[in-house]
């Protein structure tokens, strides 16, 4: 009835073809579809002809068909066409079908052929014919997937469970596939069973197409499509070569997706969209998962096949393996068995386990609620940077809760979007599918869903093209999705949202699931999102109560508890929310809960088990809106407010410290305010806390047993007066205009403030009083002044500077200046009297107004009522301000944008707005003549909380040793009367400032030209509430000094949310808001995105300033010291002013230290250079973690410590170590303006380190390294240099020289079986005379970083002296030093380390001390400290990371020879020395010193009279097969010649001859003989069996003199050294005996 042909056989198969001619089964032209195709290339016919096949039912032929071979073009006339034919009469007659002519293709093409009647017979063949064939291999052509079969008549349904083959009457073709087990491992209880026996796609070798077909099926309504599957296993999320799920209409000529993907269209429809999109990606999830697509739902009918398809993969790339198993399709079982069961032809549901019932519902008790934090699982103490969700489930830990989540693709547990909330957040950054998907819950009651989003973890804005994240509900166990909300990638979109969404009441059902998911057009995606704190639950109809159990708290009634652990606090018997963690945030916030009359809360709290030594506070609000803002429950409430509740609660709903020490219980009220059906409660600890101030909630209750009332504001009656225009009021007192306020004026030009000025003119005084003109009264009439009606209504005070007598001071009192007011035009009240006998100097004056003064329509009044005539008794007036308020504003903000406003200050002398220092809208002082430049606040209400905040630039880019009059800020209580520095100057240990040492409010000039912002947090200043502010710049009497400054954005008011973290400007404009630096974001302005060095170092070595580095430095630069302190210049800090040096903000949080060379003071001709003698010429270093607003002292630089220079190695605390900590070294100002302070200086600054130091360091120095990323501390008098000693690529290098030369490793960890691994070479750079002493370089090592001492990592052991305990037996050699005589050629030296250098904190030091002695030059590369390859690697290779990297001719993870070497040496020395026996000998040479050793030996020696190291050494050996080594040896002689002597009685040092042997190239030496001088004064002949240690492969021996006196001294020769093998193999001993070598 059918034919079907895959080609995939050998041959082709005899019952589909009666004839085949020219053609073959192969790939000799490329894979068609998959595997073998039917390939016609030969030279004669070229026919295939099917058998005979019924097609009374068939509709068409359909088959692939490629022109040409491998995709090669080439010529093909029409009359080499290939002809597709159909014979009805045994093949006696063909019609034509199809003429397949030549179309240039490259790939197959698909035909689907339709049969006319014709050929619809009982017995029709057709054929597949080439007329004329070109010849071999030439218009070729192959056919591939053949099919004859298409009914129109088709079935229904099908099912295939895979476990007796694929079944014919289902599939059509399957490409690629074979059955096989594939991840059966990872079932659950949707696929129990799936994947034991399934269809499998592996990537094969002939890049066909993945893919399986089905047979046509008439698919009817109410019809489901249903199966398992598995793409990728446990493989990562990837976007490469999904699985898509097709359907054709039309016999397979065109496929569409079975559920369209919505993205393709656009991604906003997707809303709309209630089916996943039928693609699947690799790595989604690792289980196998069962998939229920209803085809009712997607208007697909009618005669359909089906296709599950991921196509081409090319060799060269790697696609997801997948796998399908139990498929069925047909007609629908009931609601598709709610996804929670499989469907077969019998359209009964069998139920998953749980679920039950016609339609799968759930018969268990799911979860009514769920919390997710992406906390870290117990057992992990600390996590990578990014975590793969999936790379989690493989191990014990589990980073998500598989009882929580049913899936996950495309995310990471990860802080690489930044803190949502705190810690890690889950972050899709991957491709392939990105969903999250949680597991069925009871949400038949629930009302939210809420979360943390951040769209975009980029600090710019996201794409707004990237698709929308969904927030999506299924009831059906996944088959539909219903959105509840879509969130869209915007401007905004990358800051952390808290999200709260209303659950719909369709979504409430016993068996719902949640998801987040993104779609995609095809897996890749834009921008990366984020995800944390999900919560989902509630109650709609309202819990009317919520109660901890009495033991611990009740997880459901909490849904967020950012820093709290669950344990007994204080010694409670029960556990409680103990908020004790590093979090950034502490808070909780409890359920939603009904609030009503009567409704009250209560709870255990507990602010510290013990006294704090500081205050914090613990706050109280509620929320109406789920938590999306909050408010205070209580409001400020003390006993003169008026409108207050009944019930108080004490500051502003706050708990503090010193009130809540220990456990306390608070029953709570709740204000009406706090009523409804869905009230929450949150307890939070402010933001910028202190990790040591813990706290903790327990037993809270929240029902109805509290009332609560408020009052209102009753109304005036009507009554009142018909007044006047512009009058109002019963007695028309009331105006119906604004009147002025306030008057302000510096008199330098008339003013419209005053009624009438009488008896004065404006004019210079003749003392100073503010600045420029005054106000002179010296009229020989009536002297006085009276202002326009002003509104003193909330008026303070009148303020002037006031002065008698520039012409004849006045004697009489009744020539005294009176002071006046009226408040209706006639009546006048004196209320200030200027005492004649005094004012003889300019003098500042403030009154208070009388509280009848105090109208809206008073008069101010100035009068002399008597005086002496013109010029005499004469009076001045300046800066006369009235005003102020009775109730002063607690919040001032001046940007100066539109000028200085006079109502907000209250002087401004020698002030102007304009541009200063490239920045515009400044208020610029500039000091004139002998008056300063002066600008002060009005009266403010200041309490504590408040903080002052504004930017200065003093000079603008003056030089740094130039002279500046400093800016002064200070403040007054008192109207002005007096002064005091907002911050003074303190030193430390002063009992006056309990804050430690600190700078006054004195500012200079920034010589790097930036304009400073200073925060000050207004603490410890006298209770006031009329506090005001001056910024002061006094004259100086220098010609060139700085005489101006700039000053803007200035801001006094509450503080902002941790003072901005001193990274931002705070502003008040509804709400306080910061407006937070680059890189900083939050209402704190944290340091999110900053990117600060997490390291400092600086050597000064240039004269300019590394301004990456530094944020400040006054009074200083880069020059040489009073005493040079390491190398070339220092930073002198000896300018005129403040001296500091301020570092950028840096990222601390894994730092350890601050280290530095320091000196104060010192011999010399340069300024400050003497040595010093009082506290305040200390040096004083702090640290700051809020950008400079509080420093705490970290050390003090005493200045009797530092006369010389002085390394300070300082352990930064643990309130140091943040992501934006600044460093400074400052001195205070003199106490003595008149004297001179010493200079100090600065040198090889290095503030960095780690908290856990590297257990593994590895330095080369052909990599380009910077500064701050050097693995090393610093290499003083070195440097980086190419081909150093013939040695190809870069090493560090001293030359020759002078002085301390040194090179530091950073600290590390050093442990049992480490080693330590270098190269060196010393002197390389030209010949030195060995018999000279040359200083060498010795290796010392220090484990305590506090203290400076350097110890030798290899002692001097030798026989019968250095008898040290460290010193092992039969191991001897000289200390770890490295000369021009032992290494004046690149060597590898490897350490293994002893015991006394274990530590955490491990320095090494390659140390040259010169004196002032020139020294050779010396160089290193390739360190390495870590743990100890195998076998050390023989001394054969480099160590890296634990494996060995063998030199030329070693092999093996040892290094052990590659190729053969010598067995026997026998050497006489008479042909000289050579390399095939010797490797090295040093100190020596051929020579008759010693004579012939005769009788043992005749002829030449080896002759030892040299300098320096006396050593010769053998050639690796293979002694495996050994017998004894043998030779001929004399030390001095009898005779003491010159040529030939020993010193015989120095018994202090060993002069004999030491035969060792060594199996790792030199790194250890083994003892096998001694030869005492005494016992070898005549020649003898030795001979010794070699250890069993010895019989190895790469064995060298060496004999070395330990100790001589120099050249003339200590001679020794040997001769006839011969090494004997024997016949027993060694190697085969040890293999027998399992004793093999690495």
């Amino acid at each position: 009835m059918m034919l079907r042909d895959d080609f995939n056989r050998d041959k082709p198969k005899t019952d589909n073809w009666l004839e085949v001619y020219g053609a073959e089964t192969s790939n000799i032209c490329g894979t068609l579809i998959s595997g073998n195709a039917l390939t016609f290339t030969g030279d004669q016919l070229r026919m295939a002809v099917t058998r005979d096949l019924d097609t009374t039912m068939l509709t068409s032929v359909e088959f692939y068909f490629l022109f040409g071979c491998n995709g090669s073009k080439m010529e093909w006339p029409r009359k080499d066409s290939v002809l597709l034919q159909f014979s009805t009469n045994g093949g006696i007659t063909w019609k034509l079908l199809k003429e397949l002519h030549y179309r240039n293709d490259t790939i197959a093409r698909f035909f689907s052929i339709e049969l006319p009647m014709d050929a619809r017979y009982n017995s029709t063949r057709l054929r597949f014919w080439q007329p004329h064939s070109p010849g071999k291999m030439l218009s070729t052509w192959a056919v591939d997937n053949l099919f004859i079969g298409r009914m129109m008549m088709n079935p229904s349904s099908m099912s295939d469970n895979f476990e007796s083959g694929t079944s014919d009457t289902s599939w059509l073709f399957v490409n690629d596939g074979e059955l096989d087990s594939y991840c059966e491992q990872n079932t659950r209880s949707d696929s129990m069973g799936a994947g034991q026996t399934a269809l499998v796609f592996r990537q094969g070798h002939d890049m066909g197409e993945h893919s399986v077909i089905t047979r046509d099926l008439n698919v009817g309504p109410m019809s489901v499509l249903q199966f398992d599957i598995n793409v990728g296993c446990s493989s990562e999320s990837t976007h490469k070569y999904p699985v898509h799920l097709e359907y054709s209409s039309d016999g397979g000529k065109t496929w569409s997706l079975v559920v369209p993907n919505c993205a393709q269209v656009l991604s906003v429809s997707c809303h709309d969209s209630i089916m996943h999109p039928s693609i699947y990606y690799g790595g989604t999830t690792k289980y196998w998962r069962r998939v229920s697509i209803p085809l009712d739902n997607l208007y697909v009918c009618g005669t359909l096949r089906f296709r599950w398809y991921q196509g081409f993969i090319p060799d060269e790339d790697f696609g997801p393996e997948w796998a399908i198993d139990n498929v069925f399709i047909g007609m629908a079982c009931m609601q598709q068995c709610l996804g929670h069961g499989d469907c077969n032809g019998s359209m009964i549901c069998s139920c998953d386990a749980g679920y039950h019932g016609d339609a799968c519902q759930s018969n268990q008790s799911l979860p009514v609620y769920m919390k997710e934090g992406f906390r870290l699982a117990d057992g992990l103490d600390d996590l990578p940077e990014i975590l793969h969700v999936l790379d989690s489930f493989s191990s014990s830990n589990k980073l998500l809760d598989e009882r929580k989540w049913a899936e996950w693709s495309g995310g990471l547990v990860a802080k690489v979007c930044g803190l949502l909330l705190d810690g890690h957040s889950l972050v899709f950054q991957n491709t392939g599918e990105r969903v999250l998907v949680t597991r069925e819950l009871d949400l038949s009651k629930a009302t939210t869903v809420q979360f943390y989003l951040r769209l975009g973890c980029d600090s710019t804005p996201p794409d707004p093209a990237t698709p929308p994240v969904y927030a999506q509900y299924s009831v059906n166990g996944g088959i539909n999705w219903h959105t509840i909300e879509q969130f869209d990638f915007n401007t905004h979109s990358n800051r952390p949202s808290y999200i709260v969404l209303n659950l719909p009441e369709s979504s409430r059902s016993k068996a719902t699931q949640f998801r987040w998911w993104q779609p995609s057009k095809n897996g890749t995606f834009m921008e990366d999102w984020a995800i944390d704190e999900i919560y989902i639950g509630g109650d709609h109809e309202g819990e009317d109560m919520l109660a901890d159990d009495p033991e611990s708290p009740r997880d459901p009634i909490w849904t967020l508890t950012p820093g709290a652990v669950i344990e007994p606090v204080c010694g409670s018997t029960f556990d409680a929310l103990h908020f004790t963690g590093e979090e950034k945030h502490r808070f909780a916030v409890t359920a939603d809960v009904v609030v009503t009359e009567g409704s009250f809360l209560q709870v255990n709290i507990a602010l510290g088990c013990t006294a704090s030594k500081t205050c914090f506070n613990v706050s109280l609000l509620y929320s109406h809106d789920h938590g999306v803002t909050w408010q205070p429950v209580l409001g400020s409430c003390l006993l003169s407010h008026m409108d207050c509740e009944t019930h108080m609660f004490p500051r502003d709903g706050v708990f503090l410290s010193d009130v809540n020490t220990g456990w306390t219980r608070y029953n709570i009220p709740l204000p009406f305010k706090t009523r409804s059906q869905f009230t929450r409660f949150l307890f939070v600890q402010p933001d910028g806390f202190n990790p040591k101030d813990t706290w903790a909630l327990a037993n809270l209750y929240i029902g109805n047993h509290c009332p609560q009332f408020c009052n209102g504001h009753g109304r005036c009656t009507e009554f009142g007066c018909l007044c006047d225009e512009d009058w109002s009021g019963y007695e028309c007192s009331v105006p119906l205009v604004q009147l002025p306020g306030y008057v302000y004026d510096m008199f330098e030009v008339p003013s419209k403030a005053w009624e009438y000025v009488v008896g004065a003119k404006q004019t210079k005084p003749c003392k100073t009083m503010a600045s420029g003109l005054a106000l002179h009264f010296a009229g020989n009439c009536t002297r006085g002044m009276k202002s326009r009606v002003l509104d003193l209504s909330t008026a303070e005070f009148v303020q002037f500077n006031f002065l008698y007598g520039c012409g004849a001071s006045p004697d009489d009192i009744d020539e005294s200046v009176l002071i006046g007011y009226s408040t209706n035009g006639v009546d006048w009240n004196t209320f200030g009297t200027l005492h004649y006998l005094n004012y003889r100097s300019p003098s500042y004056v403030t009154m208070k107004l009388p509280d009848e003064a105090r109208t809206n329509g008073t008069s101010i009044g100035f009068y002399q009522f008597k005086h002496s005539g013109a010029n005499e008794d004469d009076w001045l007036i300046d800066d006369l301000r009235i005003g102020g308020q009775i109730v002063n504003p607690d919040v001032m903000m001046s940007d100066f944008s539109g000028g200085i406003d006079p109502a907000e200050w209250n002087t401004l002398d020698n002030m102007q707005s304009g541009k200063y220092c490239e920045r515009k809208n400044v208020s610029l002082g500039t000091i004139a003549d002998s008056e300063s430049a002066t600008m002060t606040t009005q009266d403010l209400d200041i309490s504590e909380g408040h903080m002052l905040q504004f930017w200065y630039n003093i000079g603008c880019m003056r030089s740094w040793n130039a002279s500046v009059a400093p800016m002064h800020l200070q403040y007054s209580t008192d109207r002005g009367m007096s002064w005091a520095y907002v911050t003074p100057q303190c030193l430390s240990n002063d009992p006056t400032c309990p804050g430690g040492a600190s700078m006054a409010s004195v500012y200079y000039g920034d010589p790097m030209g930036t304009w400073q912002r200073v925060t000050i947090p207004l603490k410890g200043m006298p209770v006031s509430r009329a506090t005001r502010f001056r910024w002061q710049q006094r004259p100086v009497y220098n010609t060139e000094a700085v005489t101006n400054f700039g000053l803007t954005d200035v801001y006094i008011g509450p503080a902002c949310h941790d003072l901005c973290g001193g990274h931002g400007n705070c502003r008040q404009e509804g709400q306080l808001t910061c407006t937070c630096d680059p890189g900083h974001h939050g209402d704190n302005c944290y340091p999110w995105n900053a990117k600060h060095q997490s390291e400092l170092k600086d050597i000064f070595d240039t004269a300019s300033i590394d301004k990456s580095k530094w944020e400040l430095i006054q009074g200083g630069a880069a020059q040489n010291a009073c005493i040079p302190l390491v190398e070339k210049t220092a930073l002198v800090q000896n300018g005129p002013g403040l001296r500091q040096v301020v570092t950028h903000d840096l990222d601390l949080r894994d730092a350890k230290f601050v280290q530095y060379m320091a000196s104060i003071g010192g011999a010399g001709n340069g300024t400050g250079c003497f040595k010093p003698f009082s506290h305040d010429q200390s040096v004083v270093l702090q640290f700051s973690t809020d950008g400079g607003i509080h420093w705490h002292t970290l050390h003090i630089l005493d200045y009797t410590g530092y006369s010389d220079p002085r390394h300070d190695y300082i352990r930064l605390p643990q309130t140091a170590r943040t992501p934006s900590t600044r460093v400074r070294w400052w001195q205070p100002l003199s106490q003595d303006p008149s004297r001179e302070q010493p200079s100090w200086a600065l040198d090889n600054v290095y503030i960095g380190g780690h908290e856990i130091n590297p257990a593994q360091v590895q330095i080369h120095f052909n990599e380009s390294v910077i500064l701050n990323d050097q693995p090393w501390e610093f290499n003083v008098q070195g440097h980086i240099a190419e081909e150093m000693c013939k040695k190809e690529g870069s090493a560090i290098v001293w030359e020759e020289g002078t002085g301390q030369r040194h090179f530091t490793t950073k600290q590390a960890i050093v442990q049992h079986n480490y080693i330590l691994q270098f190269k060196i070479v010393v002197g390389c750079n030209k010949a030195f005379n060995v018999c000279d002493s040359h200083p060498p370089v010795r290796l010392m090592f220090n484990k305590n970083p506090l203290v400076d001492t350097w110890h030798e990592v290899v002692p001097t052991c030798l026989p019968d002296v250095n008898l040290r305990m460290d010193c092992s037996p039969n191991m001897y050699h000289v200390a770890s030093e490295y000369t021009v005589d032992r290494n004046p050629v690149w060597s590898r030296v490897t350490v293994g380390l002893p015991e006394k250098t274990f530590s955490s904190t491990t320095r090494f030091r390659w140390l040259q001390d010169t004196g002032n002695q020139s020294a050779p030059g010396w160089a290193l590369d390739d360190i390495y400290i870590g743990e100890s390859c195998p076998v050390m690697c023989h001394g054969r290779g480099d160590c890296k990371g634990g494996t060995c990297h063998c030199d030329e001719g070693y092999t093996g993870v040892s290094c052990m020879p590659l190729k053969k070497q010598p067995s026997r040496i026998f050497d006489s020395f008479e042909d000289g020395i050579y390399a095939t026996r010797c490797e090295w000998v040093s100190g020596g040479g051929i020579g008759f010193g010693c004579g012939a050793l005769l009788p043992y030996a005749h002829g030449k020696t080896l002759y030892f009279n040299g300098c320096g190291q006396r050593e010769a050494r053998t050639v690796e050996m293979d002694l495996t097969r050994p017998s004894k080594i043998m030779f001929v040896l004399q030390i001095g002689c009898r005779a003491q010649t010159p040529e030939c002597n020993v010193k015989m009685e120095d018994a202090s040092q060993y002069r004999g001859v030491l035969l060792q042997y060594s199996t790792n190239k030199g790194s250890e030496w083994r003892l096998l003989a001694r030869h005492d001088p005494a016992d070898h004064l005549t020649p003898k002949r030795m001979a010794y069996d070699l250890p069993y240690q010895a019989q190895l492969e790469g064995v060298q021996f060496r004999w070395w003199q330990p100790v001589h006196g120099g050249e003339g001294k200590d001679q020794w020769a040997l001769d006839h050294v011969e090494v004997v093998p024997s016949r027993v193999n060694m190697k085969f001993y040890r293999r027998r005996r399992g004793l093999g070598y690495m």
